[in-house]
């Protein structure tokens, strides 16, 4: 990025505007796609701006690392001849160093008068000069930081021939100022690749696009890990391989800074962590929160889990947050660049949708929070989380409704997916599993077979199974009804020789905990039934229906009668078909 206080003139020796380390991120969203036209929309903003206050305003917000700076300076790249005579560059992360911006454009427009070195003074001398100048010039506040906000505000000029660009990871709420969100902006593929390999993009580039993904898109950290390979003369594999690996080493690897081409010293950790310390100081609830969102899938998160299940996946301190304190939170961690909020206009999602307000947070920001948790609560996040969860999802199909079923299971899914991936990861040894956990899992169980996701409900249903016998026990209930779930997978394989051993052991916990005319015994009987049909086993499915029969099941009774005037399974039988009839 520039020095501080640079101006650029055209007319005079003062230098073309350096060429930005990496082309700026193409945008992905339905208002404006394509490279340049993040920059016609910056003309368009900063005309229309023009019309209202003389000066065109226009603010670049966005989490630390999305390529803010990059694109000021791309603007600057364009523009400095064709629209402006002087570009001016402010750095404005703190009040020292705005101070020491002014009175570096001080100096170099050689203003002088007493006391210039006072910043009132300095300032006030530079914002005549803009009032007065006759050629048009541009500002830019790089790296604007919310404390200094105000003071910015009263740095700027209030007439001249001028615009005034402002990059920042705080929302901008000044009504005069308007705002492209960069959080929207996905950089892409090409120009990431071109970052990553120095431009020397090979013929096989898959591993690359990995590690793209990997990263989120983001441009700081594909420039860091650019950096990385080239410093360490690593393959695109290895690099990888060890960011998998070494994930908060390679996060935090400051001296990287010094290789990328770029001055801005941050590692994509150190540039969030100052975002993160001040949200926990402004709200700490909104702390909690980011830290409950770090465990769930970074895209779509349902603020109606938050709203619903506070008292069980926070602690106690905030396990019954005062009215709006979650909009007040989100409202933070949104103007935090921390997360963003997913705005949905199809007729998918009306208004009276309880799932309607949604936030997505970057995968890198979600690995850093993690990174700020002890590794001793990481467990208990999860749990917790799970337990959040449980009471939320449907635990089976209910009165039958199977589209509303699915649908909340459509929302919960990928959440409840990367919660058990994380409490998996953080378990001990010795594991210790609430009688939350199979619950959760049972409805995903079903919903994943429903859907003919077989892999994916293999591994949940195995899971409910040995989880539910270490929390439940090997006969309770809930353990007969993730071994009924693991059947029921099997048998619409049509696998039903594996499905039989599941369903018997189902039935038999059944009849011993609930008795054997419980409604549940008798599905599960029924469904050991079609199986024992699919393999050919008749005698052994009469003979489960003359247990349901002599337990007084009218049901087991008539088909049992059936079965004797038929002669499936048994003998024919007239007399036996009466007697089970009568």
């Amino acid at each position: 990025m520039p020095n501080p206080g640079t101006v650029y003139h055209h007319y005079s020796d003062g230098g073309r505007p350096m060429r930005p380390i990496f082309d700026v991120p193409e945008v992905q969203n339905d208002r404006f796609v394509g490279r340049d036209n993040v920059f016609d929309k910056l003309h368009h903003l900063l005309d229309v701006n023009r019309k209202d206050c003389k000066l065109g305003r226009v603010a670049l917000i966005g989490l630390g690392g999305m390529g803010k700076t990059q694109v000021a300076l791309e603007y600057c790249f364009r523009n400095y001849i064709t629209k402006y005579q002087y570009v001016f560059w402010i750095m404005a992360n703190s009040e020292k160093s705005l101070n020491f911006s002014f009175l570096k454009v001080a100096t170099l427009l050689k203003l002088s008068a007493q006391g210039i070195e006072n910043p009132t003074v300095c300032i006030s001398l530079v914002k005549q000069w803009f009032n007065d100048a006759r050629k048009r010039w541009l500002m830019v506040f790089d790296d604007a930081d919310e404390s200094v906000y105000k003071l910015i505000l009263h740095s700027y000029p209030t007439l001249g021939d001028g615009d005034i660009l402002l990059t920042s990871r705080d929302a901008v709420a000044e009504h005069k100022t308007s705002v492209i969100s960069l959080d929207e902006v996905r950089m892409d593929i090409e120009s990431a690749l071109k970052l990553l390999f120095r431009k020397n993009i090979p013929e096989n580039d898959s591993v690359g696009r990995l590690i793209i993904e990997e990263l989120g898109h983001l441009p700081l950290a594909i420039d860091l890990a650019g950096a990385c390979m080239e410093k360490d003369g690593l393959t695109p594999v290895e690099f990888l391989a060890n960011f998998r690996d070494n994930q908060k080493e390679y996060l935090n690897m400051k001296e990287l800074t010094k290789v990328t081409g770029n001055s801005y010293a941050h590692t994509v950790r150190t540039v969030w962590n100052m975002n993160f310390t001040r949200v926990k100081d402004q709200n700490p609830f909104a702390a909690n929160l980011l830290n409950a969102f770090a465990f769930l899938h970074s895209d779509n998160i349902p603020l109606q889990l938050f709203r619903a299940q506070p008292e069980h996946i926070f602690s106690p301190d905030f396990a019954k947050p005062p009215p709006r304190s979650l909009q007040k939170a989100i409202n933070l961690l949104c103007s935090s660049s921390l997360v963003r909020r997913i705005s949905e206009s199809t007729a998918e999602w009306s208004n009276k949708d309880i799932y309607r307000e949604r936030v997505s947070i970057h995968r890198l920001v979600q690995t850093i929070v993690r990174f700020e948790i002890d590794d001793a609560e990481k467990p208990e996040w999860c749990m917790r989380l799970i337990s959040g969860l449980s009471h939320e999802v449907p635990s089976n199909l209910g009165n039958g409704d199977y589209e509303q079923f699915k649908r909340v299971m459509e929302v919960y899914v990928p959440h409840i997916q990367q919660v058990v991936l994380q409490f998996r990861q953080w378990e001990t040894e010795r594991r210790i599993v609430s009688n939350e956990l199979p619950a959760l899992l049972s409805p995903m169980v079903l919903y994943l077979t429903r859907q003919a996701f077989f892999g994916d409900a293999k591994e949940f249903a195995l899971l409910a199974v040995s989880s539910s016998e270490i929390a439940n026990g090997p006969e309770h209930q809930d353990t007969a009804t993730a071994l009924g779930n693991l059947s029921y997978l099997y048998a619409s394989q049509q696998m039903f020789e594996d499905a039989e051993p599941h369903g018997r052991r189902t039935l038999e916990i059944y009849k011993k905990v609930l008795g054997p005319s419980h409604k549940n015994t008798m599905t599960s009987l029924r469904n050991l039934v079609y199986i024992y049909h699919k393999l050919g086993v008749e005698e052994n499915a009469s003979r489960l229906y003359l247990d349901a029969a002599n337990a007084g099941d009218r049901a087991s009774q008539i088909e049992l009668a059936r079965r004797y005037q038929v002669g499936i399974g048994v003998q024919m039988n007239s007399d036996a078909a009466f007697y089970w009839l009568w």
